[in-house]
């Protein structure tokens, strides 16, 4: 089983490689291959690359896809895929190869770049607003109850038996 997963595995990074090596030969040959790109460019290729991989890996409306790919050997090519699409770093690199090329094959693809690194941006301000909300509830509770801090391992509050506040994914 472990040797039909490492070939699963080298095919991937031979298909990567190999796409990157097309990728830029496609560029060449529409004579858009970048000799440099904005700072701005890039932070919106990043965010846009950001939102799409936690669509693929986290969001709900994709989950019927990562379910198609669950509880299949882990020495397929399904089960590698499965595995794959449940990596938000293995996704992450996979669409910045992606993106990176639509984006410099076409001009057409800014705007959507654009709204993807929007919601991306979107996406990391609510993290940062959750995690104010975490903190602050955490902090309330403790000073409701005399507490220093409340445990984040705990799964009640020792004092009133009220549960921890919600963590939120990452």
């Amino acid at each position: 089983m472990r040797h039909h997963l490492h070939i699963w595995n080298i095919c991937s990074a031979l298909l990567f490689g190999a796409l990157i090596v097309w990728g830029l030969a496609g560029l060449q040959v529409l004579g858009t291959l970048p000799t440099n790109i904005s700072v701005f460019d890039t932070v919106v290729l990043s965010l846009a690359v950001f939102r799409l991989t936690r669509l693929v890996v986290y969001d709900m409306i994709t989950q019927f896809v990562r379910d198609w790919f669950s509880n299949v050997a882990k020495d397929t090519l399904r089960g590698t895929i499965g595995t794959l699409i449940n990596c938000s770093w293995c996704v992450g690199m996979w669409l910045a190869l992606i993106v990176s090329f639509v984006y410099f094959a076409t001009p057409l693809a800014w705007y959507p770049l654009f709204v993807l690194a929007l919601a991306g941006l979107g996406n990391i301000l609510q993290l940062v607003v959750n995690m104010m909300s975490w903190r602050t509830e955490q902090a309330r509770h403790a000073s409701m109850h005399g507490e220093s801090t409340v445990s984040v391992h705990a799964n009640v509050c020792h004092s009133c038996g009220a549960p921890p506040p919600p963590t939120y994914p990452a």
